[in-house]
């Protein structure tokens, strides 16, 4: 029931909490986020984005609430320049998605349910600017790169 599920969720929080105390970081999310924009190895940085993506599915929004407590994330989270691979640029469109789930009713991503639950059990912990932001990137899709300026044709 309900304090089965209740006790799941506080396991898990705990286990993350582990990783960065494991790793000598101030946090886990930290500690996440700096594998995320040093490690040159690609399948690395994925498994990293699969944490975050669980984690930011998490009851109550507590995952949601300690990546964007995190100096870094958002600019992190909303940079298209930090991925080169397909794979990479998708895990990083999956995390955008997450937490759009979590925290818009799933508008801007894949509707409102995933998994047969209700989306949004997060709303409202994301400023509306955060949110537009997010829904932006969703919108665009995962390759999205901007339009570039060709110098030689504006001289």
């Amino acid at each position: 029931g309900r304090e089965d599920a209740e006790e799941v969720t506080a396991l898990r929080r705990i286990l993350f909490a582990r990783l960065g105390e494991m790793n000598d970081s101030p946090s886990s999310m930290e500690f996440v986020l700096r594998q995320l924009q040093v490690s040159p190895h690609p399948r690395l940085r994925h498994a990293f984005y699969h944490v975050l993506v669980a984690v930011m599915g998490q009851e109550g929004g507590w995952g949601v609430r300690a990546a964007f407590a995190t100096g870094g994330f958002r600019q992190f989270l909303l940079s298209r320049s930090t991925e080169r691979d397909k794979v990479g640029m998708e895990w990083k469109y999956s995390l955008v998605q997450a937490v759009l789930r979590e925290t818009d009713g799933g508008e801007g991503g894949e509707g409102g349910r995933e998994g047969g639950r209700e989306g949004g059990r997060a709303r409202g912990l994301l400023g509306e600017d955060v949110l537009e932001e997010l829904r932006t990137y969703s919108k665009a899709g995962p390759f999205y790169v901007g339009r570039q300026v060709d110098v030689e044709t504006m001289m």
